[in-house]
């Protein structure tokens, strides 16, 4: 088969949409934008498949890190994933859908043990309520129950709203978390 291209621009967006489209078929990862930047030149930025919010305690001694993972590396053993009018998750890859998997991390900066209530989190609309009280060490972490839901491989951020409480008093956080490019979690956790 041969493809005829009007132009240079009519052939950069087919190969990259061809790229796109190839990547999501097979294993769900990371993402390139290409734009035009404001000197008219081409511009590539890559995603990581990991978006990022951060907010700490009024006595910082408390971090929470949600932190949302597109893709199957974050979903329990054990735990099957559907998509809604898809016969298998393979079917969503190739149309650009991906498990996002969304869970609070709660470190303790602080130099003694602290105890951290998870109340709800909400992604993208979806919301998942939490029970149990979380009892961290002081320097160690402990991670909620992730929301798991099936969405689109292409956002760059997604409007996030927890609430914990800690220390007697209730945090009802709300932002926009942002999806890490690949040089932003190479220079912050050392890796791709």
């Amino acid at each position: 088969m041969r493809l005829i291209f009007a132009n240079r621009h009519t052939t950069i967006v087919a190969v990259f949409i061809g790229l796109a489209m190839s990547s999501c078929a097979s294993a769900p990862t990371g993402m390139t934008s290409k734009s035009i930047n404001e000197d008219g030149q081409w511009q590539t930025e890559d995603y990581s498949k990991y978006f990022e919010f951060e907010q700490s305690t009024n006595d910082g001694s408390v971090l929470s890190r949600l932190i949302v993972t597109l893709g199957p590396e974050r979903v329990p053993d054990g735990v099957e994933v559907k998509a809604r009018h898809y016969a298998n998750l393979r079917e969503a890859y190739r149309d650009g859908l991906v498990e996002w998997v969304s869970e609070i991390y709660f470190i303790n900066n602080g130099s003694s043990e602290v105890q951290v209530t998870p109340i709800s989190i909400q992604v993208a609309g979806r919301t998942l309520d939490f029970g149990d009280t979380l009892t961290i060490p002081s320097g160690e972490r402990q991670i909620t129950a992730p929301l798991i839901h099936i969405g689109g491989s292409f956002a760059t951020e997604v409007p996030v709203e927890y609430s914990y409480s800690y220390g007697g008093r209730r945090y009802d956080v709300e932002g926009v978390a942002e999806r890490l490019t690949t040089k932003e979690l190479k220079s912050k956790y050392g890796r791709k």
